[in-house]
């Protein structure tokens, strides 16, 4: 929804990012799988609905939530790709969600992950998925912060000085 409300022009199949990810993010899907499987098989009673479930549920819930609210916020500043170069219509938003979180899409998506992993009874995916997108989102907001300084200049850092990441041990 939020891609053909503000990229109409760029909306096809690859915009909804099903079939366009990296090999590791496939190897993270079937990793899940086979988890899951695995431990059906060897200790059902892992997989039953309760508490720890619920709570992996509620950071899904938190972080999809937290993540269409980063979307709608920055409308068409958003994009799936780090911009290396300033358009003119780019803009620094700083209010919303954005008034608090630098960057709430990657912390959402941070903790909708690991909430996947929660929900599914999947305890190693969990820590690993924790690890994997804590690496990921730690090199991806340096790079990002590299451009949005050059782009913005004194006004990124001062919104820098006021704001989160939202993920643990990231400034």
């Amino acid at each position: 929804v939020w891609h053909s409300l503000f990229h109409p022009n760029t909306l096809d199949i690859g915009a909804f990012i099903l079939f366009n990810h990296s090999r590791q993010f496939y190897y993270a899907l079937i990793a899940c799988l086979i988890e899951y499987v695995i431990e059906c098989c060897l200790c059902p009673q892992l997989k039953l609905f309760g508490v720890v479930h619920c709570f992996g549920l509620l950071l899904c819930a938190g972080g999809q939530i937290m993540r269409s609210c980063a979307q709608f916020t920055a409308g068409a500043n958003f994009t799936h790709l780090v911009a290396n170069q300033k358009q003119p219509q780019h803009q620094l938003i700083k209010h919303g969600i954005y008034a608090t979180l630098r960057h709430p899409s990657y912390c959402a998506y941070f903790y909708w992950a690991i909430g996947t992993q929660i929900l599914l009874g999947n305890p190693v995916c969990a820590v690993a998925y924790a690890l994997v997108t804590w690496k990921f989102f730690q090199t991806r907001i340096e790079y990002e912060e590299h451009f949005l300084c050059k782009f913005f200049k004194d006004e990124y850092e001062e919104y820098r000085k006021m704001t989160y990441v939202g993920i643990p041990f990231m400034h």
